[in-house]
C-alpha cells in the first residue's frame, strides 16, 4: 500500500500516480473507465496494460503515451487523444483488439514500433504533423488488403505508407462502426456498408450465420476480405451462412475467418 508520505507514488481514486500525480503509473485491472485528470502528462509503460479498460478519454496536456501503455487491454474500444500529444511510443496499444478505427491528433510527431500491433484496427488517420513513423511495417502489422492509412497527399505518412506496402487514402475518412461479430465501413465516396468479420468473434457459439441485410438502414453491399492468420480456430461441428441478398461482392478472402473441421454450408445471393 502507498500512503501519504511516500515521497515517490500518490494514489487518487485507487490509481496509482507519480508523486505530483503527472504520471500514471498502474490502473486497476478491473475499472472499465478511467478519468484522467488534467494534472497528467504522461501515460506510463504498461499503465493500462492488461486492464479491463473499455473507454478513456486522454486529456489535453498529455504529451506521450508511453511504451505498452495499453498492451493488452483487449476490452478497449473507445479513445480519444489529445492535440497536445506528442509521441505514442514502441507497443502502446499491442493487443487492443476492440479498437477498429484511430484519429491520430494534428500534432502528434512520433509513433514508434508495434504501436497498433495486433489491434483490430481497419484504418488510421495519420496528421501531416508526424515526421517519424518506426521504419518497419509491423507498426500497424497488416497487409495491404485488411488495412487503409488515411492521410494528406505527399505528407510524411503517406510516402511512409506507400514505402511498406499499406494502401493510402487521401480523400475524407470513412465511418466505422463495430458490434460483437462485425466491422461495419462505408467509404466517403459510397453508397452502401461494407462488412467483416471482427477477428475477435464469437461467432464459433453458433452454427448457423446471417450476416445483417444493413446497418443504420443503409443497405450492406460487400464482405470485406481480413486477414486469414488471424483465424479462429475453427468450428467443431456443420457450419451455414447466409449471405443477405443485399450483398453484391465478396473480397479475396473475404470468409478466410470462417473455418471449420466439418461441412461448411453457404447461401450464396443472386446479387
Amino acid at each position: 500500500s502507498i500512503n501519504g508520505d511516500s515521497k515517490t507514488f500518490s494514489v487518487v481514486d485507487n490509481i496509482l500516480y507519480n508523486k505530483d500525480a503527472t504520471t500514471i503509473v498502474a490502473v486497476p485491472a478491473g475499472l472499465t473507465e478511467v478519468a484522467i485528470p488534467e494534472t497528467v502528462t504522461t501515460i506510463g509503460e504498461y499503465a493500462f496494460c492488461g486492464t479491463n479498460i473499455e473507454k478513456v478519454e486522454i486529456p489535453n496536456g498529455v504529451i506521450s503515451v508511453e511504451k505498452a501503455a495499453f498492451y493488452n487491454a483487449t476490452n478497449l474500444s473507445e479513445m480519444s487523444l489529445p492535440s497536445t500529444l506528442k509521441s505514442i511510443k514502441e507497443e502502446a496499444f499491442n493487443y487492443c483488439y476492440n479498437l477498429v478505427f484511430v484519429k491520430l491528433p494534428e500534432g502528434l510527431q512520433s509513433i514508434g514500433d508495434r504501436a497498433f500491433y495486433n489491434s483490430e484496427l481497419v484504418g488510421v488517420y495519420i496528421p501531416e504533423s508526424v515526421t517519424d513513423i518506426y521504419n518497419d511495417s509491423d507498426v500497424f502489422g497488416y497487409e495491404a488488403s485488411d488495412f487503409k492509412i488515411y492521410t494528406k497527399e505527399n505528407s510524411y505518412a503517406s510516402t511512409w505508407a506507400s514505402e511498406h506496402g499499406y494502401e493510402v487514402s487521401t480523400g475524407a475518412m470513412p465511418e466505422i462502426c463495430a458490434d460483437e461479430n462485425y466491422i461495419y465501413q462505408r467509404e466517403s465516396d459510397e453508397d452502401d456498408w461494407s462488412i467483416a468479420f471482427k477477428k475477435g468473434c464469437n461467432i464459433n457459439n453458433n452454427n448457423y450465420l446471417k450476416l445483417p441485410a444493413s446497418y443504420n438502414d443503409v443497405e450492406v453491399g460487400k464482405i470485406l476480405a481480413r486477414d486469414s492468420s488471424w483465424a479462429n480456430n475453427g468450428f467443431d461441428s456443420d457450419l451455414a451462412i447466409d449471405i443477405p441478398d443485399t450483398v453484391t461482392s465478396i473480397g479475396e478472402n473475404g470468409l478466410a475467418l470462417v473455418r471449420t473441421d466439418k461441412k461448411l454450408y453457404i447461401r450464396i445471393p443472386s446479387s
